[in-house]
């Protein structure tokens, strides 16, 4: 992957999040004028830095790299699938809410470090067919 594809990425993702270069650099504790190199191509970050952007633009550097960036669209579907199986804690016992919320922290963690390895773990869970499959989904 080129620096050019790298500063495309990090352009898209300020668009989105309604970001300034300026801002990005000052959360990243990174020079503006270094920051203004990555986004054109000019550049290519440190490993440190590469992981400071990442963690200001709420994403994994892995994210930065590849480029793929999930939509509004995929972030909404997630989101529904995560409201109906929370509404399902509710028929569990303590102890099983209770394992199942420690899952979800794991998850989390391994979801801002590769988040498409974690979509990719959960589209091949049995658990996960079997409940689109009755879901109509």
């Amino acid at each position: 992957m080129g620096s050019r594809h790298l500063g495309h990425t990090i352009k898209e993702l300020l668009r989105q999040r309604g970001m300034r270069p300026t801002q990005l650099a000052r959360l990243a504790n990174i020079d503006h004028g270094q920051l203004s190199k990555i986004m054109h191509g000019k550049a290519f970050p440190s490993i440190e830095s590469l992981r400071r952007i990442a963690s200001a633009l709420g994403v994994s550097p892995g994210t930065l790299l590849d480029g793929k960036i999930e939509t509004g669209d995929e972030l909404a579907h997630a989101v529904e699938h995560l409201a109906v199986a929370f509404y399902s804690l509710r028929q569990l016992e303590k102890d099983d809410r209770q394992s199942l919320v420690s899952m979800v922290h794991q998850v989390a963690q391994l979801v801002s470090q590769s988040p498409d390895q974690v979509e990719k773990l959960i589209g091949q869970s049995p658990g996960f067919q079997t409940e689109r499959l009755q879901s109509g989904d």
